[in-house]
């Protein structure tokens, strides 16, 4: 069949397994028409696409700049540039591609606006990157460069302050899960007013995902002050502890908020009231403790990684529990991010990032 099949049919193919989701088909089908067309435009579109979603970056970069040099002002080439670009966590690179896509031109005022979306999000990733670097200075201009973006004007001492919250916040994201700290009656008030249970010594170790503490000699202390940055109780005269409600009045979250987003230590609930995650929230929801089945029953316990660019926060490192309490993983967890920064878990298989009827909540924004 495949030896009588025109182009066309082969197209049609192409487009049916494409949907399906059957890349490696697709590419197959793909490599037919370009043994007869090299240049078919539509086939190179596929297969890069292809290449793409399959995770092989090298081969989808080779074959775009190919189908770049034969279409020069195709502006969905570079648009798929740039996706790949981001997939490499190459920021910068794909910003220039979606720019030069702009001024191409071509498309509708939805492309435009997925386009937009996307280069906006490079910047923030950039300025992400820049910062797990060090680099501070060019975190800055990054982000001078995302203000005319979005078209807003900030005064330079305004667009400092601003950064330097944004560093210091991304510098001190949780990720661990038990600190040594020297204790203090403020700090214990602290602790019992957020649910921990423990015994008071000069120094104590806490355990931020089973909520302990208890007398320490370990090395490694650190301030009061530096545990509070650590679990997002920064800056402390913004953060205000609140009940968020939904539209039907429903209780989705208590705990410490900041610009009436989740923020710190707080407890998060399904529709019928019980506890959904429990820990320490920040952009796109929580980072550290546990999450629970509607029965109740211990889904994951551990540390998340905030996703900076579209989807939830992805699992870090932790344990996986069955619905009948069995213990299913331990340990890190595989993820794959997408060109836009959506986390896809490889490792545990199966295992979804939010539950059917979790609670929709807006999360703190970094970058408003």
């Amino acid at each position: 069949m495949g030896d009588n099949m025109s182009i066309e049919q082969r197209l049609e193919e192409c487009r049916k397994l494409y949907e399906k989701d059957k890349c490696p088909d697709v590419i197959e089908r793909c490599n037919e028409i370009l043994e007869t067309d090299p240049d078919h435009k539509i086939a190179l579109d596929y297969k890069t696409r292809c290449l793409y979603f399959l995770n092989r970056l090298d081969d989808a970069l080779t074959l775009i700049n190919h189908a770049i040099d034969i279409y020069p002002t195709k502006y969905y080439f570079l648009r798929t540039k740039a996706e790949i670009y981001m997939a490499m966590g190459e920021y910068d690179k794909a910003i220039e591609c979606f720019e030069k896509a702009f001024e191409l031109g071509g498309f509708d005022e939805a492309e435009y606006r997925f386009m937009f979306m996307h280069y906006e999000t490079c910047f923030s990733l950039n300025i992400d990157k820049l910062i797990d670097l060090e680099k501070y200075v060019q975190a800055f201009e990054t982000y001078s460069q995302l203000l005319k973006v979005q078209s807003k004007t900030i005064n330079r001492n305004d667009m400092i302050d601003e950064i330097i919250k944004t560093i210091r916040r991304g510098t001190t994201t949780p990720k661990m899960t038990e600190y040594n700290v020297i204790s203090s009656p403020e700090l214990i008030e602290f602790l019992k007013i957020n649910g921990f249970e423990g015994n008071i010594g000069e120094a104590i170790k806490i355990n931020v995902v089973e909520k302990t503490y208890s007398k320490t000699t370990d090395d490694n202390i650190i301030s009061r002050s530096k545990f509070l940055d650590k679990v997002n109780y920064y800056p402390r005269d913004e953060i205000v502890r609140k009940k968020l409600y939904g539209d039907e009045g429903r209780l989705l979250y208590e705990g410490y908020t900041l610009d009436g987003a989740p923020y710190g230590f707080g407890v998060m609930y399904f529709p019928d009231g019980t506890v959904y995650r429990e820990g320490i929230f920040d952009v796109k929801g929580i980072v550290q403790g546990k999450e629970f089945y509607p029965s109740g029953q211990l889904r994951f316990k551990g540390t998340w990684s905030i996703t900076y660019g579209y989807g939830p926060n992805a699992p870090r490192e932790g344990e996986v529990y069955s619905e009948d309490g069995k213990l299913t993983f331990r340990g890190k967890f595989d993820i794959k991010k997408g060109g836009v920064g959506f986390p896809m878990i490889l490792n545990p298989k199966g295992y979804r990032h939010e539950q059917k009827d979790c609670p929709k909540i807006k999360y703190y924004s970094r970058f408003r």
